[in-house]
């Protein structure tokens, strides 16, 4: 049972944004249910929205490569 690169990097990218909103979801849960997220605080917006267009396009791939791997095809 061998992984490809882009399976295993899918899923340490999925435990990474799962570790991302408990962290949210806990600032939020300490500060009585609410937190300001800023998304452009230092001009970084646009290099966020491209990694999240990568992120996303790898967890795809490598979701579908896990699930036709277990499936036999």
């Amino acid at each position: 049972m061998t992984r490809s690169a882009v399976e295993v990097f899918a899923v340490f990218m999925m435990f990474a944004l799962s570790v991302i909103l408990h962290f949210v979801w806990m600032q939020a849960f300490l500060n009585g249910g609410r937190i300001t997220i800023a998304i452009d605080m230092y001009g970084e917006m646009w290099v966020e929205y491209a990694l999240w267009v990568v992120v996303a396009a790898v967890v795809s791939v490598g979701f579908a490569e896990y699930l036709n791997r277990g499936s036999g095809q």
